[in-house]
């Protein structure tokens, strides 16, 4: 920063001085670095705020006393020029006391003498141009409201309803005499206003609103204007105003006043739209009653030719020279002829491509054959950077006293109109792409799936889906069908209401679930299963648009799991029966041939076939208690476990039983 101050500072003869160069502008100029701190800042942009440079550097913008919203809009266009490296530009608005201002911001990307970038913020103050220009659209959208088919009634709320938005104003009323007193006749007003329904004489009217001299007037701050009626403007909760008598043969026939209840600023393109609004509503007062009048009629044309947001030109048919063109034409001109009179000029200078692209053609063609030619969204180059597009026709217009008629041109721009129209086609493109990619992945999921909108409305079910629900509902389309569902909880049992179901809960409420069991009453009388897991959907700003809804038919599952569990139970009773009751008559046998054994009468032969019996029922004994200990682990009753390996040993070699037919010798270690 002390390196910037010494360039700022340099007194060398070859360097202006910037703090003086920048003291000259009213432009607003900031060196922002990349956390968004002031490096400096212009003497008007200190000025404006009330500080001197030096006390805004370090800052940012919002510890600056700016309006709402203008100090983020300040950040946001530097951050872009930080992301792109490249020069950004944004307009902002915003409401102050004394009115609406606007600005218009340059940020560029600027590298300082150590390779840092930083950015160089200006901000200048567009309200004049933006106001007339948005006062310009506003009186357009009038004119061509006053020149509808509507009645006077309805032209006039209209009228009225937009001029009072377009200007902020706490209450806008056109006040005519009636039966010896002025009324209010059309109002648009706030609460706080007391326009609406007033009736004064010609005395108080004049002390009120009407000039001395019978001109618009523009009274920023009635304390202020000697001829203000201060006790009226109390009565009437106005502060600040704007009043344009209209007039008939010179006669003042009506008045439009536009107040405020605060004093505030009035700009020159606010007075000069309420002289043209004052005219455009005398127009549309006298059109009911004085449309026989040529001269109005006249006036009025010329006022709509200016404003409608065509290109309108009169051309001379021989030499092809400009004889009239309206206002909204020298939006198109060429730069080197804004704010120039084309009257008289040629129109190659004007129109970009005129021999090149045959339009010289085609007009010398409209003028001698008379007819007139009509061309719809055809591109034009030059007039700007990018290509434009135009619906235009070429009018003879006849003439008494010569051969050649003059050529009316009207051409409108319908550039963001085809552009909108490709986007749209694009966009309709890629949706069909989308939603055809997405009835595909649907088409072969194994199970149902439905797509629910914000109203409930079904918008799409899969196959899977269909055949889920057809036994239950012949046609699935919205959420409230599921009210004609007799359905419980799996869980709980209890009857479920509308609001029960998950999809409800995630379609209106956003509320997601998962793995929700309903028993559901089909129409054959038989009862099936549904396993559903509901997810919302949403927009980009988190509201709830609608749900996904994955269902399964589990019945058959659920079936089969209720016979493998009384298969397995009824395994496990024969497995009890086979370790309980055959080991008790294994044991029984084993111990008569024990006793068999030691009778001294049995013979040789007959003792070999004890033995060999008597070892057959214990290898039986031990396969059943080979399948009882199996079952223990199978069933979790018998888990596995660290044992004293030697203290089972040692039990089992004190419960053995002295066997009768041989020796048996144990030794443990």
């Amino acid at each position: 920063m002390m390196e910037q101050k010494n360039r700022l500072t340099d007194e060398r003869p070859d360097r202006l001085d910037l703090l003086t160069v920048l003291s000259g502008t009213t432009s607003f100029i900031f060196l922002v670095d990349r956390h968004l701190r002031i490096r400096f800042a212009s003497p008007s942009a200190a000025m404006y705020f009330g500080m001197v440079s030096e006390a805004m550097e370090g800052r940012r913008f919002q510890d600056l006393p700016l309006p709402e919203g203008v100090a983020r809009d300040y950040e946001e266009v530097v951050l872009r020029a930080f992301e792109n490296d490249a020069p950004q530009e944004a307009e902002s608005s915003f409401a102050l006391p004394s009115g609406r201002a606007h600005f218009a911001y340059d940020a560029v990307p600027v590298r300082g003498l150590e390779g840092a970038v930083e950015v160089v913020l200006t901000a200048r103050d567009i309200t004049a141009s933006k106001s007339g220009e948005i006062l310009g659209e506003v009186l357009n959208r009038i004119y061509g409201t006053i020149s509808s088919t509507m009645s006077t009634p309805e032209i006039m709320k209209r009228v009225i309803d937009i001029s009072a938005s377009a200007l902020d104003s706490d209450a806008l009323a056109v006040i005519m005499p009636e039966k010896g007193r002025w009324m209010a006749r059309y109002v648009h007003d706030a609460p706080s206003s007391k326009l609406a329904g007033i009736a004064m004489d010609e005395a108080e009217i004049r002390r009120a609103f009407l000039a001395p001299d019978e001109v618009p007037a523009a009274v920023e701050d009635v304390r202020q204007a000697a001829w203000v009626d201060q006790e009226v403007m109390a009565r009437l909760r106005i502060m600040s105003f704007i009043s344009v008598p209209f007039k008939v043969r010179s006669a003042v026939t009506g008045l439009l006043t536009i107040s405020f209840a605060r004093p505030r600023r009035i700009t020159p393109e606010e007075v000069d739209f309420s002289g043209k609004l004052a005219t455009a509503v005398s127009q549309a007062l006298e059109n009911s009653e004085l449309y026989h009048q040529e001269m109005e009629l006249r006036y009025l044309v010329q006022a709509l030719l200016d404003d409608v947001p065509a290109v309108i030109m009169a051309v001379d048919g021989q030499d092809q020279r400009v004889k009239w063109s309206n206002r909204y034409s020298d939006r198109y001109r060429p730069e080197e002829l804004r704010g120039l009179s084309t009257t008289g000029l040629c129109l190659g200078p004007i129109v970009p491509g005129f021999e090149e692209a045959g339009i010289a053609d085609i007009f010398r063609k409209v003028a001698m054959n008379g007819r007139p030619f009509y061309a719809s969204e055809f591109m034009v180059t030059g007039l700007g950077p990018e290509t434009t597009y135009w619906n235009g026709s070429v009018v003879p217009l006849r003439q008494s006293g010569s051969n050649i008629p003059d050529l009316l041109i009207m051409a409108v721009d319908v550039t963001e109109q085809v552009r909108a129209r490709k986007m749209a086609g694009e966009s309709s493109h890629k949706v069909q792409e989308e939603r055809a990619r997405l009835h595909a992945m649907l088409a072969t999921l194994p199970v149902g799936v439905a797509i629910v909108g914000r109203s409930g409305r079904v918008t799409d079910l899969n196959e899977a889906g269909e055949k889920l629900w057809a036994s239950v509902l012949p046609s699935f389309s919205d959420l409230k069908d599921l009210a004609d569902v007799q359905a419980w909880s799996f869980e709980s049992g209890e009857p479920m209401r509308l609001d029960d179901w998950g999809m409800v809960k995630a379609a209106f409420s956003g509320i997601a679930t998962d793995n929700e069991m309903v028993t559901i009453a089909r129409y054959d009388g038989r009862k099936m299963v549904i396993m559903m897991s509901s997810t919302p959907l949403r927009d980009a700003s988190a509201g709830v648009i609608g749900a996904v809804v994955v269902g399964q038919d589990l019945t058959n599952q659920l079936q089969v799991r209720r016979e493998l569990v009384e298969s397995k139970e009824r395994a496990e009773m024969f497995v009890d029966l086979l370790t309980h009751d055959v080991s008790n008559l294994n044991a029984a046998a084993m111990g008569y041939l024990q006793l068999l054994q030691s009778a001294e009468s049995l013979g040789k032969k007959e003792r070999g076939w004890t033995v060999g019996s008597l070892q057959a029922l214990e290898e039986c004994s031990r396969l059943i208690e080979s399948i009882r200990g199996l079952q223990d682990i199978e069933s979790g009753r018998e888990a596995l476990a660290i044992v004293d390996l030697d203290r089972v040993l040692r039990e089992v070699i004190g419960g053995l039983v002295p066997h009768p037919s041989r020796e048996i010798d144990v030794r443990l270690s």
